[in-house]
């Protein structure tokens, strides 16, 4: 199975929900991971080897970046209805797109909340490409597949 690189995927977010809302194509998906965090107890007597106990599993926030299409009504529209309170907990997939479209990887998360969003500086010269930063938090991302699977 081929796996999205750097060069070639883009990231397609859409919120699965409570309501569908497709947040658009970003260029740069950072942040997927998880860690355990454990416990080693000490044990009189034992000194060969120590216990790990795993205690708590977190999963690291996501960063998606796009250059700036207009307002990002999308986001914006997402934003204000988790603010109002009328999406409790989302669910939401991250997909990984190749060159030509189709899908190469796809995440579902759980517990989807928007931690920021920052667009360009409103004095912003073109010098620098605008852009939008989206960052999530989550509770997991279970599911992980492939276009054959």
């Amino acid at each position: 199975m081929d796996t999205p690189s750097a060069s070639t995927a883009t990231f397609r977010l859409k919120i699965t929900t409570p309501a569908s809302l497709d947040l658009g194509v970003f260029t740069t998906c950072e942040g997927l991971g998880v860690g355990a965090e454990y416990k080693e107890p000490q044990e009189g007597g034992l000194d060969a080897h120590a216990w790990k106990l795993p205690t708590r599993v977190s999963y690291s926030q996501i960063t998606l970046t796009r250059p700036t299409r207009g307002l990002g009504e999308e986001i914006h529209a997402w934003l204000s209805s988790y603010q109002a309170g009328d999406l409790g907990a989302a669910k939401a997939q991250i997909e990984a797109l190749g060159p030509d479209g189709s899908v190469l990887l796809c995440w579902e998360l759980n517990a989807v909340a928007p931690v920021s969003w920052q667009g360009p500086p409103p004095a912003s010269q073109g010098a620098v490409p605008d852009t939008e930063v989206l960052v999530l938090a989550h509770d997991g991302c279970p599911v992980i597949s492939g276009p054959d699977q």
